[in-house]
């Protein structure tokens, strides 16, 4: 975690429209624009792995239970 001696503050100047995709997604995934703004950008930057969406999961599923012999 980011601590307050290692952090740079700047402004950043991005489209209103823009800026509303990464509220909805920061709403969605329960964090504040910028901490949306700064996980978008590790995972850009392959710093961390976006997790799997439903549908991955869905398709994991569905494979193992294939190979089960449940599907």
């Amino acid at each position: 975690m980011a601590t307050e001696d290692n952090l740079v503050k700047t402004q950043l100047r991005i489209p209103a429209d823009l800026y509303e995709q990464v509220q909805v997604l920061a709403d969605k995934n329960f964090r504040s624009a910028n901490s949306e703004i700064l996980y978008l950008l590790s995972v850009a930057l392959g710093k961390i792995k976006e997790p799997a969406s439903y549908e991955e999961v869905r398709q994991i599923v569905e494979q193992a239970l294939t190979k089960a012999g449940r599907g």
